[in-house]
């Protein structure tokens, strides 16, 4: 399931707790991207977080049919750069087949449907104890707009490129910049477009997010 991309940092949908399936064989990516500008860190209160993460986990649970989620105390919180790979390893340590990069996850073969309920419930769970700091849902600045276009017409349109991956022109950096504040998202996407026309089978996915990223890396776009 693709989305958009917003402000709250989603490309495919679940609003960071999205299941994506891996990858076919890779292709080496340019070197790593580095922004000529910096970002001021974002800021949320612990208590606005806490509040945040708790409806999310209700709209978590709602997404994975749990009728009676558990209480779970959160271990720390996780990044859109970390949470796929700590999540999969909380699964992995449950008992489940999983493999995670970026805000992405891979179920193994061995969710089966006589285990599907038990798989939920343990990804319900990990996803409590990691879950992804809700600062990285604030919507983004026309400095983050900026960089993020900046990203896209200097490293992603040419990753995608040694992908085989063709998108279209990219738009005037102000009109993007303007047009994604008014309507809190992005019309010039080539990472979707390369999803759609190129990479649409799920094992394709989990290269794309992990040679050529969506998004600058997290200490670039939200300051570290």
């Amino acid at each position: 399931m693709i989305g958009y991309r917003s402000s709250a940092g989603l490309v495919v949908l679940l609003a960071g707790m999205l299941m994506v399936t891996a990858a076919c064989a890779p292709t080496s990516a340019p070197s790593p991207w580095v922004p000529t500008q910096t970002i001021t860190p974002a800021v949320m209160s612990e208590s606005e977080a806490m509040a945040l993460r708790d409806d999310r986990m209700q709209q978590f649970a709602d997404e994975l049919s749990l009728a009676d989620p558990p209480t779970v105390e959160l271990v720390r919180w996780t990044t859109d750069v970390d949470w796929g790979p700590t999540v999969a390893k909380c699964l992995r340590d449950a008992g489940f087949a999983a493999e995670g990069s970026g805000r992405g996850i891979k179920s193994g073969d061995d969710v089966t449907p006589d285990r599907q309920d038990a798989y939920s419930l343990a990804y319900y769970v990990c996803g409590a104890k990691y879950t992804m700091n809700p600062v990285f849902g604030k919507s983004f600045t026309a400095d983050q707009w900026a960089m993020i276009y900046d990203y896209d017409v200097q490293w992603l349109v040419p990753c995608l490129a040694r992908l085989g991956a063709k998108v279209s022109k990219a738009p005037d950096k102000q009109t993007y910049i303007t047009d994604a504040l008014r309507v809190n998202s992005a019309y010039w996407t080539p990472w979707n477009e390369a999803v759609l026309a190129n990479f649409q089978g799920q094992d394709d996915r989990m290269l794309l997010i992990d040679t050529c990223p969506p998004y600058p890396a997290a200490q670039y776009l939200w300051g570290g």
